[in-house]
């Protein structure tokens, strides 16, 4: 059992984590993300998967090449080869995330299409945190009571910008209903 640390205070690197890994589960599956309450929008977001949504590569008339993204209307980014701005595209996508989190939209679940553009695994768990409060119309404040943490720790939380610690996206994640799993694949 875990205690909370008092407000304000940092646990220690050494201390245990606030949550043992109960299972290990395999993250091609849809292991312990059935349509339990809060996690419907999470399914749709991709638990189980990276956030990977599809994006338009197109040349463009200066000797570059446009990337669009049919999901999101406000993505445009360019590089000078296909490589370059599909790598110029991630970072696009991750700024457009953090502006929907900061405008308090919804975040859209990945569509089809043949190139797609992954969001890293911290910035993945941070969205589907986000959309989970949304659509639990859970707010920071309830977020915060039941993890016991600070206002501050929570915005943290749902900061795409902020290197929150992955035992702390999986309490927040479990509070709003859903669990996080993580497997290693060989390339």
């Amino acid at each position: 059992m875990h205690l909370p640390s008092a407000p304000g205070r940092k646990r220690s690197r050494n201390s245990p984590a606030r949550r043992p890994q109960d299972t290990i589960a395999d993250a091609r599956r849809t292991q312990g993300t059935g349509p339990r309450s809060g996690c419907q929008n999470q399914e749709r977001l991709g638990v189980g998967m990276m956030l990977a949504y599809p994006v338009h590569i197109e040349p463009d008339d200066n000797d570059t090449f446009l990337v669009t993204s049919p999901d999101f209307p406000e993505l445009t980014t360019f590089g000078y080869d296909r490589d370059e701005a599909l790598a110029r595209a991630v970072d696009a996508l991750q700024e457009v995330i953090a502006a929907r989190i900061y405008d308090r939209e919804d975040i859209p679940c990945p569509s089809q299409g043949a190139d797609c553009v992954a969001l890293p695994a911290l910035i993945t768990a941070k969205a589907m945190l986000y959309q989970g409060m949304r659509d639990q119309s859970i707010g920071k404040a309830e977020l915060a009571r039941r993890l016991g943490w600070t206002l501050t720790q929570v915005d943290r939380a749902t900061d795409i910008n902020h290197r929150s610690r992955l035992d702390d996206m999986d309490a927040a994640l479990r509070a709003v209903g859903c669990q996080l799993t993580v497997t290693a694949l060989s390339a």
